[in-house]
């Protein structure tokens, strides 16, 4: 069996020291024409485009891009068994289609194995940026800019599943009806503390009670723990993503106050070396898997269907009642441009937060050629 913590050759160079701190990110003659010859030569042309033509069309099938990988939607088996080190912070409903590309088979398909490990976001991007993982699921978040900033090579691959209308901020019901003003002094509970792109929303909603970031206290705490910690009473606020809000919209103990637009993808998919660098054939077999569990049980309603729901219940480890709390989601959303740059501005204007003094483009953060060199049937 194929075991791809792949290490690139160049990993040693990655400082663990260094790796959240700022660096540079990378530094004839018209006249003698014989228009006999130009006919014929323009004839060959238009029949190689129509040939390449054809063979784009074909792709689906097999060929390859200008960089050597596979342009197949269908599955094109590694020549050995892989284990794919994959790494999130718990499992939740915006990652549904790596749940589901595993538990309906398409990575097993692809010859892939994946091992599953969860921790908190800042070990994710350690992991992953030293090749301890192979890929990440998670949020944009300031310590994951950091690290790309500081010359990690990480970058967003694949954005996740469009946000629930009841993912985001939820306030202790008391509070929720008292208004955001209530929360002046209060605990907030979050993956990444103020480092959530969900900064924007939170800082939106404080200021309509005429607060800001600084009249509250925003903690971090690991994803898997944000349900037991608003339940406590240790936050009267917390950041969450379905499953995790369920009991508190059940029991009503709990209200969704503000959150990501719902055409917002917060994160996603990330690579790191082991994909980007030194094996990007094992990272393409990963991404084709990826979009064709979208495309084959993640369209439209999908929670309508037994087969797709009952595997989404068990990789989620919730009821049929509350996994039905929440719409399907809209998978494959473009990249929010906007969002990200606003997110990275706010983080510079509280301090202490992000290393870089401007804000990463888009451009220095993203890879979307894995998924965009798939020719979908």
């Amino acid at each position: 069996m194929r075991n791809p913590t792949f290490r690139p050759a160049n990993s040693a160079s990655v400082s663990l020291t260094n790796l959240f701190h700022p660096a540079p990110f990378f530094q004839e003659n018209l006249l003698n024409i014989n228009f006999t010859r130009v006919r014929r030569v323009t004839a060959l042309v238009l029949a190689s485009l129509a040939s390449a033509a054809l063979i784009t069309g074909c792709a689906s099938n097999g060929g390859t891009d200008v960089a050597g990988l596979s342009t197949s939607y269908e599955p094109v088996p590694l020549a050995e068994e892989t284990v794919v080190h994959f790494g999130g912070s718990d499992p939740t409903e915006g990652m549904s289609a790596v749940l589901i590309a595993d538990e309906m088979g398409e990575f097993a398909k692809e010859n892939i194995v994946i091992d599953w490990q969860w921790m908190p976001g800042p070990d994710l991007v350690t992991s992953v940026a030293t090749g301890t993982l192979d890929a990440m699921y998670g949020g944009m978040s300031v310590g994951m800019v950091n690290a790309i900033s500081g010359g990690a090579e990480i970058r967003l691959v694949a954005t996740n599943a469009s946000s629930s209308v009841q993912d985001g901020l939820w306030v202790k019901s008391e509070l929720a009806a008292a208004g955001p003003a209530a929360l002046k002094g209060k605990t907030i509970a979050s993956p990444s503390g103020a480092g959530i792109n969900g900064i924007v929303p939170i800082s939106e909603y404080l200021a309509e009670g005429g607060l800001t970031i600084d009249d509250v206290n925003i903690i971090m705490v690991p994803q898997a723990d944000l349900g037991s910690t608003f339940a406590s009473g240790q936050a009267q606020a917390a950041w969450m993503s379905a499953p995790e809000w369920a009991p508190f919209a059940t029991d009503g103990s709990g209200q969704r106050v503000t959150g990501y637009t719902l055409d917002t993808p917060a994160g996603g998919y990330f690579f790191g070396p082991n994909f980007l660098t030194a094996n990007p054939e094992v990272g393409q077999a990963f991404m084709r898997a990826l979009v064709r569990a979208e495309r084959t049980y993640l369209s439209g309603d999908y929670k309508s269907d037994p087969e797709v729901a009952a595997a989404l219940m068990k990789r989620l480890d919730v009821t049929d009642a509350e996994l039905r709390l929440t719409e399907s989601r809209e998978m494959g959303l473009p990249s929010p441009t906007a969002f990200y740059q606003k997110a990275q501005s706010m983080w510079i204007e509280i301090g202490d937060l992000m290393t870089a003094t401007e804000p990463l483009t888009v451009e220095q953060m993203t890879d979307w050629s894995f998924r965009d060199r798939i020719v979908v049937p």
